[in-house]
């Protein structure tokens, strides 16, 4: 759970990324960030639930996650590069 509030505090110190959502469950939370890319917007969902973390990729009108990462197998630079390559295309 730290190292999900690490990331969360991250993406807040980041120009770009702005936090719109905090969805308290009873067993974790998700955080939800919008980003802004060329052709619209990317959420980025933050999820911890039952001690995991999640970071799920969603795009403006998608009903389905582009992408979801599991953050203990997965390292976060992964995800972050993605978006950050969205923005530039």
């Amino acid at each position: 759970m730290e190292e999900l509030v690490e990331i969360v505090r991250y993406l807040e110190s980041q120009e770009s990324y702005r936090l719109i959502d905090v969805i308290k469950y009873r067993n974790g939370r998700r955080y939800i960030f919008k980003v802004s890319i060329r052709d619209g917007e990317i959420y980025i969902h933050l999820i911890s639930h039952r001690g995991r973390a999640y970071l799920e990729l969603w795009l403006q009108s998608f009903a389905v996650p582009l992408a979801v990462y599991d953050l203990n197998k997965d390292s976060l630079s992964i995800p972050i590069s993605v978006v950050e390559l969205l923005k530039r295309s």
